[in-house]
């Protein structure tokens, strides 16, 4: 899948940030491709790294990263950002900053290039509940996939041990 987060460049000293850089990395080492929107995104950087797991040097995942902003001449992309949608195409937009730096988007009636999944397919908007269920489904599906899942495991723990009772009887 070809996800753009869009938020403060992942090199920002900043709460969104850090949390987008580490979300967007889980989301590269599972494999999907990134396209990091960063506010403060100096240039294009189609092969940019990050360590990770956090905490170490040894390892690291790939993203691209788009400077959302012209410089000078806006200020939260409103001007660049169909241009990065254009090239990118992303399957999933990732919005992670202040709602009124992004009215550009929300205001949009019918977006061109990207989907922002708010609609059901009945064409009903989703309420907050849903979107956040939707985004948390991705989630737990991208850490299953990841890392396992603990229901699993003790299920699988729980089997073993069942067996093993079985053939000493």
């Amino acid at each position: 899948m070809r996800i753009m987060p869009i938020s403060d460049s992942p090199t920002a000293p900043t709460g969104f940030g850090t949390n987008t850089r580490n979300f967007s990395s889980v989301f590269a080492e599972a494999g999907h491709t990134i396209g990091y929107g960063g506010c403060q995104n100096q240039r294009h950087d189609p092969q940019w790294k990050t360590p990770w797991p956090l905490g170490q040097n040894a390892k690291h995942v790939n993203f691209e990263l788009l400077p959302i902003l012209h410089p000078g001449q806006e200020k939260f992309g409103e001007k660049s950002f169909d241009s990065w949608v254009g090239s990118f195409k992303p399957d999933l937009l990732l919005t992670h900053l202040d709602i009124q730096m992004f009215a550009h988007i929300t205001d949009r009636k019918a977006p061109k290039q990207a989907t922002v999944p708010v609609v059901n397919e009945k064409g009903q908007i989703l309420s907050r509940k849903e979107r956040a269920d939707m985004m948390n489904n991705l989630f737990k599906g991208i850490l299953k996939e990841t890392y396992g899942s603990a229901e699993e495991e003790k299920n699988s723990q729980t089997s073993g041990t069942a067996s093993q009772e079985t053939s000493k009887k």
